[in-house]
């Protein structure tokens, strides 16, 4: 490989349109992530960062409601770079969003188990590649896979690479289902490594950019999984373990350090 950028992306500034509520629940999330971002009605007084991430809590739809807080999200300091994390959204959403917008991160599945059980969303795979194509057409759109999100183990993961392959992306975030406190999913596992590897191996022989995502079980298995990263050539990997830096320097992989969020 050529070389690889591990990321801290304490530059970006994530911001939720929703504060802490999350109208949709999800099983594996529950609205826990928003806890710690900022939130929209704050704008005013956000500091100036350099990228902000503005996401928040999905409606009864999958869709987060950007683009009713468009006023004040217009008010973030000009020159800073915008990601959306969107949810779903149709063509004309997808192009009223790219007058403020700069980039979008979209989650994307490949089984409607995991949209029906775990999201909870009367909405099927096509769905998601409309949103995703729609998106696509107006803006950057880096989809993101959560490996072992059906409950910790796979469930279309490598339906959803064939998809995406299709749909002539070049790039593709990958995160692995951590069990959270305090949610419905939180006494299952993460996903076995060695499946983990194998989705790893086909997104690289399949995309020309393949970056290892913030969402990921710590401990052992983390640093177990960064090293996995490393072996399979993924190109970025966001707050890298010791383990990971020290085989990247131990093979000689040329090595960078952004500070913004994985896909900027």
């Amino acid at each position: 490989m050529n070389g690889i950028s591990f990321v801290r992306p304490s530059k970006t500034i994530p911001i939720s349109v929703t504060g802490k509520k999350c109208p949709l629940n999800c099983l594996h999330c529950a609205g826990r992530y928003l806890e710690g971002m900022r939130d929209v009605e704050e704008t005013a007084r956000i500091e100036k960062a350099p990228s902000y991430l503005v996401t928040g809590g999905c409606n009864l739809d999958g869709k987060v409601p950007i683009l009713e807080c468009s006023e004040l999200l217009r008010k973030l300091p000009e020159g800073s770079r915008k990601i959306a994390h969107t949810g779903l959204m149709d063509e004309r959403d997808a192009g009223l969003l790219s007058d403020f917008i700069d980039v979008v991160s979209f989650d994307f599945v490949g089984d409607n188990r995991i949209i029906k059980e775990v999201y909870g969303l009367n909405k099927s795979v096509d769905d998601y590649i409309d949103s995703f194509q729609s998106l696509s057409n107006h803006l950057p759109t880096y989809p993101h896979l959560t490996i072992g999100l059906y409950k910790g183990e796979l469930a279309g993961e490598h339906e959803a690479l064939d998809i995406l392959e299709s749909l002539g992306t070049d790039s593709i975030v990958l995160n692995v289902f951590m069990p959270t406190g305090g949610t419905e999913l939180a006494h299952m596992s993460p996903p076995n490594l060695g499946e983990v590897r194998e989705v790893v191996k086909r997104a690289r022989e399949k995309f020309a950019n393949v970056y290892l995502g913030c969402m990921r079980p710590g401990g052992s298995y983390r640093r177990e999984l960064d090293v996995l990263a490393i072996e399979e050539g993924c190109d970025r990997i966001v707050n890298p373990s010791k383990p990971a830096r020290d085989l990247a320097a131990e093979k000689g992989i040329p090595t960078n350090w952004k500070e913004e969020c994985c896909i900027l």
